[in-house]
This record gives structure tokens, sequence and C-alpha cells, in this order.
């Protein structure tokens, strides 16, 4: 299977990303690589032809700037689409894993 994940330097994403390794084709799709879930034809582009996406991505916030919770919750929202969106159009299964940072109490 040709499995594209985003997010693969994220804690989830390396963990399944070595996992998956074993048995299939894993693409990382992550900023790190150059990669931008904004991006909607790179995004578009990534997904064709791929088995399975994997969409593990989002943007990091931690305790420290909270203040940018809603850039954080905007790149994650259009980022989100991007994917569903790609993986409709070319009938691509999508996987959408949420970050842990949903249960944080932000007050």
């Amino acid at each position: 299977m040709n499995i594209l994940l985003s997010g693969a330097s994220g804690f989830l994403g390396r963990h399944v990303q070595q996992y998956l390794e074993k048995d299939h084709v894993v693409i990382p799709f992550d900023i790190s690589s150059g990669f931008d879930m904004l991006d909607e034809v790179m995004v578009r582009d990534a997904v064709r032809g791929k088995d399975l996406v994997l969409h593990f991505a989002s943007a990091a916030v931690g305790r420290k700037n909270a203040e940018s919770f809603p850039d954080a919750a905007r790149i994650d929202y259009v980022g989100t689409m991007n994917f569903a969106q790609a993986c409709a159009a070319y009938r691509v299964p999508l996987v959408y894993a949420s970050s842990i940072l949903v249960y944080r109490d932000w007050e």
C-alpha cells in the first residue's frame, strides 16, 4: 500500500510511520520536509495515486504561545479541509487523528 502520512515528524506520526514502513510504502507529508497543508495544489498532488491518507498534522501551540491559538485553529481547519477535499476528489480513504491540544484547558 502507498500511504501518505501528514504530520510524520510529530509524536504520533513518527511512531505510526515506523510501524507501517515494515509492510507498506509510507510517504511523509510534513512541514519539516517542505510540505504545506495550506497549499491546496500541493496537497492534491500528494494525495493523487495513494491508497490511503493518514492525516495527523496540526499546528503546534504550547502553553507559552496560547495567544496563537486562532492561527493554529485556522491552519488545522484549512489543512484538514484540503486533505478531505483531495481525498474525496481522488476517492482515497482518509483517516484523521485529532491533536491532544483539543483537551487543553485554555484558561
